[in-house]
């Protein structure tokens, strides 16, 4: 009875990888005739066996309207927009993550509030308290239920080198589950009392900017009122003499 042949590696994995996301939900078949390429050829590049030369490279970035450095591996923006990749490349930030924020942007207002999306997106980041929030949530999503009480389960778990195994990994178990969660709320809920604070001052600053117009409107009669009370003066003064 023969071996089971073993599945070579793939000889490029970044552009193994890539390849397929390209590919996506299409068959192998869908997907040559797409790129104007061989059935066989399509599927030597799927299963990692072959490299395309430069030029299949270049076939297959401006068939499917990404980079050839993103195919390469060499990026991780898949654009070819010059200004998007530039963003992403200044900011740090994701493709996805600046199409959301420019797609928010344009937003126009909603029928039920004064203020479009792409406004509230700016005044929520210049918020002096956004950083915090974002330092919050990375510890939350980060941390997990990893380190809790800051090394104590070092401490206790020392403590529990004698005992049996079977110990051990139950109360490993229990602490993961009881204290990780109290750990994980305690992280979130740290990120939503900063993010509700923001919301706070959003709110209150927008509803500082309504009421602008009316403050100036009321200033103005006021001194209307003011310069005609000094102008009786003036008169009652003038009659006086």
């Amino acid at each position: 009875m023969g071996r089971a042949k073993k599945t070579a590696p793939a000889r490029f994995p970044a552009f193994q990888a890539a390849f397929v996301e390209l590919m996506g939900d299409m068959t192998i078949q869908e997907f040559a005739d797409k790129l104007g390429m061989s059935r066989a050829t399509v599927g030597f590049y799927s299963a990692g066996q072959r490299i395309p030369d430069a030029l299949g490279i270049k076939t297959i970035a401006e068939k499917c309207g990404v980079s050839a450095d993103w195919l390469l591996g060499l990026s991780s923006n898949k654009t070819t927009d010059a200004d998007l990749k530039g963003v992403c490349t200044y900011t740090g930030l994701s493709e996805n993550a600046i199409k959301n924020i420019l797609q928010i942007m344009e937003e126009k207002k909603c029928r039920t509030a004064d203020i479009s999306p792409g406004c509230a997106l700016d005044m929520i980041i210049g918020d002096r308290e956004f950083a915090s929030f974002i330092r919050a949530s990375a510890d939350f999503v980060g941390r997990g239920s990893r380190d809790p009480y800051n090394g104590e389960f070092d401490e206790v778990n020392d403590a529990l080198l004698n005992v049996e195994e079977f110990l051990r990994e139950q109360f490993h178990f229990d602490f993961y589950v009881a204290c990780g969660t109290e750990v994980r709320d305690r992280l979130k809920g740290n990120a939503v009392d900063i993010i509700s604070g923001i919301l706070d001052n959003v709110y209150y600053d927008n509803e500082l900017k309504k009421r602008k117009p009316t403050e100036e409107r009321l200033l103005g009669e006021v001194q209307r009122d003011f310069g005609r009370f000094e102008q009786e003066i003036f008169q009652a003064i003038k009659m006086r003499k």
